[in-house]
């Protein structure tokens, strides 16, 4: 079994981050000290403790837990896993769903027979049909920092039955930094230089070898963070004091489709071309053959 595994928490009190949501005034603490748990999904990154946070919740109650991954369950094992009352039932990616198997799961999470507790890594509002959504209350795992990580591993390292036991501390921050705030990858990355090396003898240029130099650790093709880069662009080629090539483009545009009724478009195109600086032609000439 892999160490992460191994490692996972089974109470909120060794869980690693997450303190707005499992700390002594946090909304999942609260559900299992009140017995009040109730329909969720956990939003955030891999390897921020969600499958934990979920397990934690299912031991909390007298429910029958059922797992199903939306990636290989069908609308059939939603029927099954919804069919039976007293269930938590614990879905992972339900971004993979489409509408109409998220509708499956209404009528028993209206009634209360299912409490459901959905993750995934991408944005809900996006992802989650929006009945579905109005039926649960929506949290969002962040990144654990890197002394958390760091001091995770630094306890386990210390024990003398573990794996990891030996490992340097200037190792371990080292890897605590390069995880970018996934645990599990901190501790894959940590058990295979232990497997692999004598834990005593790992240096940070060993590390070096084992890691790759570039990083894209929080970026997504199709999520929040893809959008977020692409306005910095934009805002940043705004600012650039020297684009003027794009700024008329942008001009030209807007001068392009204003008042498109008053003059034929042809006209109405070389008399906007010509109010411009000369210093544009190239631009706008690829406008106006387009």
């Amino acid at each position: 079994m892999p160490l992460a595994d191994t490692l996972r928490p089974t109470s909120f009190d060794t869980m690693v981050g997450q303190d707005h949501l499992v700390g002594p005034h946090g909304i999942l603490r609260k559900m299992v000290e009140n017995n009040s748990v109730s329909s969720c999904i956990f939003y955030g990154p891999p390897g921020t403790g969600k499958t934990t946070a979920a397990l934690i919740l299912a031991a909390s109650t007298s429910r029958n837990m059922v797992k199903l991954n939306a990636v290989s369950a069908s609308s059939a094992d939603i029927k099954t896993a919804t069919s039976n009352p007293n269930t938590l039932l614990y879905l992972d990616e339900i971004q993979y769903f489409n509408k109409k198997q998220q509708q499956l799961l209404l009528p028993s999470v209206e009634s209360g027979d299912v409490i459901l507790i959905a993750s995934t890594t991408e944005n809900p509002y996006f992802s989650v049909y929006d009945a579905l959504l109005s039926r649960c209350t929506v949290l969002e795992f962040k990144r654990p920092s890197q002394n958390d990580i760091a001091t995770l591993i630094k306890t386990e390292a210390s024990t003398p039955t573990s794996p990891l036991h030996g490992l340097n501390k200037s190792v371990i921050d080292q890897i605590a930094a390069i995880s970018s705030g996934d645990v599990r990858r901190a501790l894959t990355c940590a058990e295979t230089l232990c497997m692999t090396h004598d834990p005593h003898d790992i240096t940070e240029e060993t590390l070096k070898e084992y890691t790759p130099t570039a990083s894209m650790a929080g970026f997504d093709a199709h999520g929040d963070n893809h959008y977020a880069y692409i306005s910095a662009l934009q805002i940043h080629q705004r600012l650039r004091p020297r684009r003027c090539g794009l700024l008329a483009h942008k001009a030209a545009r807007r001068w392009r489709h204003d008042k498109p009724h008053q003059t034929p478009a042809s006209h109405r195109s070389r008399r906007h071309w010509s109010r411009l600086p000369r210093r544009y032609g190239p631009h706008i000439s690829l406008l106006s053959s387009s």
